[in-house]
């Protein structure tokens, strides 16, 4: 008897050992701050803390990874790592477990202030070559203004590259959240760049794992902690943070 509780407690730290060996991996876009970007070696930016923080008070390890969003896509499209700040599309709920919304990004046109665009709704963009970010989603109405051949995109790997295409006479407007928008204008120093009054859309960020990773208790357990964290501040403070960092 006593040798079974041996066995059965020697069992339970091995699989304690697994567990914190093997972290929760989540994958963030690398180039996208103030939102997620690598800088110095380390993945920070708003997604990223607040990941840490929510995955540090649910005692689970977890580990952020910056790539180019395609990557970060095609991994989670293979269950090798969950996605961060994920939109939720139709398509990608047929696919997808996802969080509740962690965070709200407005999503701004940014033209050439020699070129301006008095953007109102989708429509102001028609016969406009657009930059964007390969696979990222702008909304139902843009994508099916891409489709029909209303506007044409102009597909880049982040914002910043976007950006500076812009700035370079490419394109004449660039698609980006309003807070990613500003920091690269600042950093960039594109003086030559505004944006508009309106947003495209607004879109809600989620964590989300593919569903055969079969991660929806972890979910569950993710979703209290964001709720607790919105309830006490602690998710506001978070975000101001990062956004003038």
């Amino acid at each position: 008897m006593n040798r079974l509780l041996v066995v059965f407690a020697a069992a339970l730290c091995l699989i304690g050992s697994a567990s914190a060996a093997n972290p929760v991996v989540i994958n963030v876009d690398d180039a996208s701050p103030p939102f997620a970007y690598s800088a110095g070696g380390n993945v920070i930016g708003v997604y990223p803390t607040l990941f840490y923080t929510a995955f540090a008070k649910m005692g689970i390890p977890v580990k952020l990874v910056a790539k180019p969003w395609n990557q970060s896509l095609a991994e989670a499209d293979a269950g090798k790592a969950a996605i961060g700040y994920f939109f939720a599309t139709p398509e990608r709920l047929t696919r997808y477990d996802f969080s509740e919304p962690v965070f709200t990004e407005n999503i701004a046109v940014y033209y050439n202030k020699a070129k301006p665009i008095n953007f109102k709704n989708i429509r102001d963009l028609y016969g406009k070559k657009i930059g964007v970010v390969r696979n990222r989603h702008y909304g139902e109405d843009f994508a099916a203004a891409k489709k029909n051949g209303g506007i044409t995109t102009i597909e880049s790997f982040n914002d910043k590259m976007n950006f500076r295409n812009l700035n370079g006479g490419l394109g004449d407007a660039v698609l980006a959240t309003e807070e990613s928008g500003k920091a690269i204008l600042f950093s960039e120093k594109l003086l030559g760049v505004e944006q508009g009054k309106e947003y495209l859309i607004s879109n809600k960020g989620h964590l989300a794992f593919v569903k055969s990773a079969n991660q929806t208790e972890l979910l569950e357990k993710f979703n209290k902690t964001i709720a607790a964290m919105k309830q006490d501040g602690s998710l506001d403070k978070i975000v101001k943070q990062e956004l003038t960092r």
